[in-house]
């Protein structure tokens, strides 16, 4: 569950909050990665962005999702929930993708 104090380096336009960062800790509260959240054209738009750390055999992956909440002043929370459960569709999503890869290349390869 995602509490208040967690959210970090908020950023106010006068009473409005437009920007904060969400930082994905494991249960050894060691760092995974960080959303970072921007409103966009409207007040109830928003913008999140991951940036998961590059491996030894792929680059920095950046995702961007928008999305807009049913209406603005919702709790800060909420917004960084919603945007992390986007994440985690568009993650299976890719999981089943590259599942279908792996059985496709052992397919190509099977028998060599």
């Amino acid at each position: 569950m995602i509490n208040q104090k967690e959210l970090e380096n908020r950023v106010y336009s006068g009473k409005q909050c437009i920007g904060f960062d969400y930082t994905v800790k494991n249960e050894k509260a060691e760092k995974q990665f960080e959303a970072r959240f921007r409103t966009g054209a409207e007040k109830n738009e928003w913008n999140m962005q991951i940036v998961l750390g590059r491996t030894r055999d792929a680059d920095c992956q950046v995702y961007n999702f928008g999305y807009i909440m049913p209406k603005a002043g919702l709790p800060l929370e909420l917004i960084a929930a919603t945007g992390l459960k986007y994440f985690q569709l568009y993650l299976k999503s890719e999981i089943e993708q590259k599942v279908s890869y792996d059985f496709l290349i052992g397919e190509i390869t099977k028998g060599m």
